[in-house]
């Protein structure tokens, strides 16, 4: 095997750099959050979390005796020289466990995202830098649509940030994220070919049959974002009329997940939405359109995803399961658990876990590995 090939992302806030990163790894790229990585190692028991509490005092822990992150932005956002002594703290063991990461990903396209990428050591590691911008307009837009910020917040946080044009000098590709998702993904995907195809990089499509391949009777494929169309068709069956997506929806599902359809001669017969985050896998979506193929289709699905999940070092997978599809006996064959969230003792598993529980749902849960990834670190 050659050795990998390491995509460095990044960008300033909201200009879209996490639906960037979805849409390379929906291409075929490991993915890896350098900032989560960040909040990961300041976790209980993990690597930072006894000097970032020495370094800044226990008023930073919530009640858990968890680093509340929020009190902590709040003492040093406006402290360079503060900031600079939690980014001492962190930045080590957020290098050593993004290495530790690499060294195990079998796929040969590794994206690093970092909001700080070209300011750490990291930066050394990447053979191309990508830059996503957006106008000042747009960034703000988000902020406060996206993440509650008045007008005043939304320009502190942008001020506070290194100059994008300074981000954009150092860049080898650049991507411009403020008109729609169909043009981000042609930008995407012709620096993808430039990038990675053109250099002749060893590099392994999903095994998974494309959906234009020669089918089987029933088969699992692993859909790419030009299958939008025929993903919200098959999604919209059923639905009022209001109710019904347009490809650009689906195409703005593709940015936080990505699919896999199960296959009857040349129909979608059922789907699973997924992603990855912190190590976690998270399934929110499965649909099928006939109520006697879920006992076969469901366990094809999962074996294809599980099978995905491991090459990015997975260590759990949560899944939100709609009531007419939560069969225990179905479940178990699988080797899932309904968990309650009280019975999850990794407090990041649990707050993942949050997000899917609904009153019409089950959670189901499965332990991809005995260990933890960056328990070692």
């Amino acid at each position: 095997m050659s050795e990998k090939f390491i995509i460095g992302l990044t960008g300033n806030i909201a200009t879209g750099k996490s639906v960037v990163k979805k849409m390379l790894e929906n291409l075929g790229a490991h993915t890896i959050d350098a900032d989560k990585v960040a909040h990961s190692a300041m976790g209980i028991k993990a690597p930072a979390y006894e000097d970032v509490i020495a370094e800044f005092g226990t008023e930073i822990l919530n009640s858990d005796k968890e680093i509340d992150r929020q009190r902590l932005g709040s003492i040093v956002f406006d402290d360079p020289e503060k900031l600079e002594k939690l980014e001492a703290i962190l930045h080590p063991w957020v290098r050593r466990a993004v290495e530790y990461l690499i060294s195990r990903s079998s796929k040969q396209v590794v994206v690093i995202e970092a909001i700080k990428l070209l300011e750490s050591t990291l930066r050394d590691k990447c053979d191309s830098i990508w830059v996503v911008t957006a106008e000042e307009d747009v960034q703000i837009n988000r902020l406060e649509v996206n993440r509650g910020m008045s007008e005043d917040e939304a320009r502190s946080r942008m001020a506070n940030q290194s100059s994008q044009d300074d981000k954009v000098r150092q860049a080898n590709v650049i991507i411009e994220n403020d008109a729609t998702l169909v043009d981000t993904w042609k930008q995407v995907l012709a620096a993808w070919i430039v990038t990675v195809v053109n250099r002749r990089i060893e590099f392994k499509e999903h095994p998974i049959e494309s959906v234009e391949e020669k089918r089987k009777k029933l088969n699992v494929v692993y859909a790419m974002p030009k299958h939008a169309g025929y993903i919200a068709s098959f999604m919209n069956e059923g639905k009022l009329e209001d109710e019904k997506l347009e490809d650009l929806d689906v195409l703005e599902k593709f940015g936080d997940r990505a699919y896999f359809l199960l296959m009857e001669e040349e129909e979608i017969a059922g789907l699973v939405g997924w992603q990855v985050e912190n190590l976690i896998g998270q399934v929110d979506e499965i649909i099928f359109s006939k109520k006697d193929l879920v006992n076969r289709g469901l366990g094809m699905i999962l074996d294809e995803l599980e099978s995905s999940s491991q090459l990015l070092n997975t260590e759990a997978i949560f899944v939100k399961v709609q009531n007419q599809y939560s069969s225990k006996t179905l479940w178990q064959a699988l080797g899932y658990e309904i968990i309650d969230l009280e019975d999850i003792k990794v407090n990041l598993w649990k707050k993942t876990a949050m997000k899917l529980v609904g009153e019409d749902h089950k959670l189901m849960f499965k332990e991809m590995r005995s260990n933890r990834v960056l328990l070692p670190l």
